[in-house]
């Protein structure tokens, strides 16, 4: 294949058996740090997607599958329902829908790994692939996302699957797979709506290069099988309940949050992408871009196209660490060209195993402080609830934006009241549940007497007795410094806890409680035989 040439020319390049050992190797290596503690409880890095998804599955049980519904009541029309399909069948297999979505992104983990490998395999051979794949499924964001219990992977996995099969129908007579490719883009679609930046990146890259040869009825039978399998689940919607489903794809945390063209924005952008996506790997994409352009690759054009379409989603729209994903895989098959164009014979192997290892251990080490050993939630519900079991659960707003989820999960019968949501501004006013209430803190500065505390183990890599731990401003945040400390373990190696800190505090109102605000402030008021105020005492 020349440089500037198309995929088409070897579409189904066969591939030898050392490759695919080399890629079965990969393969379970990265199923083996994703699986590492996957059973441990919800927590950590977006602790609130896995437990919202997890909730969605789990009521599929009581409910049906055209109704995704979150809590007791609501559909949830803002994420399209797929991923939870793919977890609720999965459950019984595992018996737990935590694990079960884990084990989903890790599959699709795999899944995606091997359709890299395909794609880089198909335009430029094996080493192309093998790198490419390295280099996407040990990158710290792919690791981490790709055994948490959200759609991005699953969803990344299909748009790799689109890409694949998109490429061979330009190439091969028949619509077999161009009708894969409607079904594989119908799928990432139904995952995550994201998906839908793809088919105008596929246009202007088509346009760009003068090609035509797919804009004949191969489109059609793509775009015809998409509408087949996505229109029955949107058309029920739109004409069963059009008003809510319209005003909820409004209302997802793309359109909520908006970019800040601040320093600190920008910062902490480039530190989420530089640490995400590991350091060494960064360093590896940047001069592997400038190569490809200069060597005016076609195939190359189309991956440094999707990036630029899913980087400028996440730059401008500043939200989630998860939003790199999407885009690792067009680097990462830009990079693969660029390295295996090495001449540097069976220095390669070194050079993929030492890639291998340095996203492995960057990986290990950022799931060491973000997400083993996140039990606070469900010790928290566990010791709250002991006395009584479905209780009102007080909490801030924060601590309900960031792990509401989370507690509906471990405790489905309790009530979340958030504080903020309280009457504020009036004189006073009484609030009386005909349950026992929980008031939760997460500023234990605001602790008084008769609450009790929760802590939390920090982890890290233990290195013969030394700790190795990143410092980071928040467990969403892949940015930080590495740091030491000394441990205290009869274990030498591994992962190891490596200090104990204070992290939730709550307190037990009795079953009877009445509640007064009054101008801000929260009051538990006692009551006499008569029904009439006797004391008050701040609770918050």
């Amino acid at each position: 294949m020349t440089a500037a040439g198309s995929v088409g020319q070897s579409p189904a390049r066969a591939v030898s058996r050392r490759a695919w050992v080399a890629l079965a190797l990969l393969l379970a290596l990265g199923c083996a740090i994703r699986s590492y503690r996957i059973s441990e409880p919800i927590g950590g890095y977006h602790a609130y997607n896995e437990a919202w998804y997890s909730i969605v599955a789990r009521n599929y049980v009581a409910g049906t599958l055209l109704e995704p519904r979150i809590y007791e009541v609501g559909i949830d029309f803002r994420t399209p329902p797929l991923y939870s399909y793919l977890v609720y069948f999965a459950e019984p297999l595992v018996g737990d829908f935590v694990l079960a979505a884990r084990w989903v992104s890790v599959v699709s983990s795999l899944v995606a790994m091997v359709f890299v490998f395909l794609i880089a395999n198909a335009a430029w051979g094996a080493p192309s692939g093998l790198f490419a794949a390295s280099l996407f499924g040990f990158a710290p964001i792919a690791v981490t996302v790709g055994r948490n219990a959200q759609t991005d992977m699953t969803y990344v996995a299909f748009l790799l699957g689109t890409i694949y099969f998109y490429l061979l129908s330009r190439e091969r007579e028949g619509l077999r797979y161009a009708a894969l490719t409607g079904a594989f883009f119908a799928a990432s679609f139904f995952t995550k709506y994201f998906a839908v930046l793809l088919p105008p990146t596929l246009l202007v890259w088509e346009l760009l290069h003068g090609h035509r040869r797919w804009i004949d009825r191969r489109l059609a039978v793509a775009f015809g099988v998409f509408v087949v399998l996505v229109a029955p689940y949107f058309v029920y919607h739109l004409t069963t309940s059009f008003d809510v489903f319209l005003e909820q794809q409004f209302a997802g945390a793309v359109n909520v949050t908006r970019f800040d063209p601040s320093w600190d924005t920008l910062k902490r952008i480039s530190l989420n992408v530089f640490f995400g996506i590991s350091p060494v790997y960064c360093c590896i994409f940047a001069p592997a871009g400038v190569y490809v352009l200069w060597r005016a690759d076609t195939t190359a054009s189309l991956f440094a196209l999707g990036f630029v379409a899913y980087f400028a989603l996440y730059f401008l729209n500043d939200n989630h660490s998860y939003y790199l994903l999407t885009q690792l895989p067009f680097l990462a098959l830009v990079a693969g060209r660029a390295l295996a164009a090495i001449p540097a014979g069976r220095f390669s192997n070194v050079l993929l195993g030492l890639l291998v290892v340095n996203g492995a251990v960057a990986s290990v080490l950022f799931l060491a402080s973000a997400k083993y050993g996140w039990e606070v939630i469900e010790d928290l519900v566990d010791a709250a609830t002991r006395r009584s079991p479905n209780p009102v659960i007080l909490l801030e707003q924060s601590l309900a934006d960031s792990n509401g989820p989370v507690f509906k999960y471990y405790c489905p019968g309790c009530d979340l009241v958030v504080k903020e949501s309280l009457p504020r501004n009036a004189e006073r006013i009484d609030i009386d549940y005909d349950r026992s209430v929980v008031v939760i803190k997460d500023d234990l500065r605001g602790a008084r007497d008769g609450y009790e505390i929760v802590s939390h183990d920090s982890l890290c890599i233990n290195l013969f007795g030394t700790g190795v731990i990143t410092k980071r401003p928040n467990r969403h945040f892949f940015g930080g410094a590495i740091t030491r400390v000394k441990i205290q373990t009869g274990v030498p190696f591994g992962i190891s806890p490596c200090s104990r800190t204070a992290a939730k505090a709550f307190r037990r109102l009795p079953p009877d409680a009445v509640l007064s605000t009054t101008r801000g402030r929260i009051f538990e008021v006692t009551t006499d035989a008569q029904g009439r105020r006797s004391s008050a005492r701040r609770v918050e």
